[in-house]
């Protein structure tokens, strides 16, 4: 065994430099460096048994690689983002969260955190920008686009103002619908460049709730039905009548800095709703 600790060091070396290394090639490297096969052969076994090493066998070549996990917990920098990378080839248009980052290399959440954020900004990896996936992380080549609200990188108005459209057009020929139901009949008109999801679906009724061109009720099912105001006994006689920033679809993005993108100075729906309110005055 006292071989074997030279062995073990010069062969991690051979692996760590592009890491992974075919069988031959380490072979030959390691003869190169003066070790015997018997001597690379135990060392090999007992960098698999210490689990810094794994083997795998691909078109009948055996292939030795690092062990991502250690990499991650001991090695630099620049080995752990290396190794993130290569995690993130294998999850591929699934993306991994921070969550699995951590656990998936034993770090910590805070510096799995700081890693994939540091790889965000280096271009290196693509951070999801649908809100509901906020923590999704992918190689750039994987990414899509999640959001159907989003148009190269920029809020597509035209297509959320044809979406309100046709919503408000089936309520009205087919009167109070869920969002289940609107999301089903939406995605069955053939005009989403990606499926709606219910949420899409949500945020879009949110809109034309604060514009006042919708209203809403519970069925004897206890199913939130959407409706136009007029369809209602009891409409909103006021602004104020309900709790305006309580029913916002951003209103845990607001703040009162007026250099926010969403702030009270800057949104049309309090606006309007203030507007209507001065007028029934």
């Amino acid at each position: 065994m006292a071989q074997a600790a030279p062995a073990t060091s010069v062969l991690l070396a051979l692996i760590k430099k592009d890491g992974v290394i075919e069988q031959s090639d380490i072979l030959k490297l390691a003869t190169e460096q003066g070790l015997q096969q018997a001597d690379i052969a135990v060392g090999l076994q007992q960098l698999l048994r210490e689990k810094q090493i794994i083997a795998s066998k691909d078109k009948g070549k055996v292939h030795f690689y690092l062990n991502e996990s250690n990499v991650v917990a001991s090695g630099n920098r620049a080995q752990k983002e290396q190794a993130i990378l290569l995690f993130m080839k294998e999850v591929g248009d699934k993306g991994a969260t921070v969550r699995d980052i951590a656990t998936r290399f034993s770090l910590k959440q805070t510096e799995a955190t700081s890693l994939l954020n540091s790889m965000v900004d280096s271009g290196s990896l693509h951070k999801a920008s649908d809100k509901r996936r906020t923590n999704l992380y992918m190689l750039p080549e994987f990414a899509k686009e999640e959001d159907i609200f989003h148009k190269g990188g920029k809020v597509d108005l035209e297509f959320i103002s044809e979406l309100t459209r046709i919503i408000l057009r089936i309520i009205q020929q087919h009167g109070p619908r869920t969002v289940s139901e609107l999301t089903t009949t939406l995605n069955a008109t053939g005009a989403m460049r990606i499926p709606l999801t219910p949420d899409d679906t949500q945020r879009c009724l949110d809109k034309l709730i604060l514009s006042r061109r919708l209203n809403y009720f519970r069925d004897k099912e206890g199913a939130y039905r959407y409706c136009l105001l007029s369809d209602l006994e009891e409409t909103i006689t006021s602004p104020y009548s309900s709790t305006l920033c309580m029913q916002c679809p951003v209103a845990s993005e607001c703040c009162i800095e007026e250099s926010s993108d969403v702030c009270p100075q800057k949104c049309e729906y309090l606006t309007l709703w203030t507007q209507h309110a001065e007028l029934e005055e």
